[in-house]
């Protein structure tokens, strides 16, 4: 039996960064899969230009030679799709931005009703990759992924994906604190682990967004980093000490 393709989509233009992690450990959870990674960052991927060579043209087939070739190939065999993205300004990095604009050519170009009656272009192979969101941010509050989730489901919906979940952690800054993320490494591997039989859990689903501090000491972590100095580190010492003791 063949090995499930997983195609990976890394958003971070850090290296060893924490959504880069997070993705990792999703992927582990997952088990033996074969996976194929992209660092959006890394590649020359130009924009759309709305050309529509990809629906007339050449159907299925971008008219830019560049290294978003790669990942459609990979596309057409995946069984899952994770694109792991940080939140900068709410909502996907450009690089990441400009990749998913360019899965245009999944999609057929006519227009037809979908079952919930919205307006809707066909797939173009007859795959429904299972897809899951992965991101983190440094505010505390959910709140702040709503343009992403909505932005990654209308992705869902419209180019055939069947999404399968999210992994989102806000109040990221603690992760500079060591161990205090632990439980959710593992939460995450869960997370992949349910994916592979099903979708993932809304149960850890907010187990993995759990916060293990309070608005109010999320905030003094990260303005006592921007603040510096010794006034700076001494809040964020603080910040630190109140972190091992709420997870004991």
């Amino acid at each position: 039996m063949s090995k499930p393709k997983v195609v990976a989509i890394s958003g971070s233009p850090r290296a060893r960064s924490f959504t880069d992690r997070m993705l990792d450990l999703c992927v582990q959870g997952m088990g033996d899969v074969e996976l194929t990674k992209f660092y959006a960052y890394k590649m020359k991927v130009a924009p759309c230009m709305a050309c529509f060579s990809c629906w007339r043209q050449t159907p299925g087939e971008c008219a830019q030679k560049d290294d978003f070739a790669p990942v459609l190939e990979a596309y057409k065999g995946a069984q899952y799709v994770l694109v792991a993205a940080p939140l900068y300004v709410w909502g996907f990095p450009g690089p990441v931005k400009t990749m998913i604009d360019r899965f245009i050519p999944v999609i057929e170009p006519w227009m037809i009703p979908g079952e919930d009656g919205v307006t809707r272009h066909p797939r173009r192979y007859e795959l429904s990759p299972k897809a899951v969101l992965i991101s983190s941010c440094g505010f505390p509050e959910m709140k702040h992924f709503d343009l992403m989730r909505a932005h990654f489901k209308l992705m869902c919906d419209n180019s055939g994906w069947t999404w399968a979940g999210e992994i989102l952690i806000p109040g990221a800054a603690v992760y500079g604190i060591p161990g205090v993320f632990d439980f959710k490494h593992d939460a995450i591997r869960s997370a992949g682990r349910e994916l592979v039989s099903g979708v993932i859990s809304p149960e850890t689903t907010a187990e993995i967004a759990k916060n293990v501090l309070s608005a109010e000491d999320s905030r003094n972590l990260v303005n006592g980093y921007f603040e510096g100095g010794i006034k700076g580190k001494a809040k964020m010492a603080a910040v630190a000490v109140k972190a091992r003791i709420r997870r004991g």
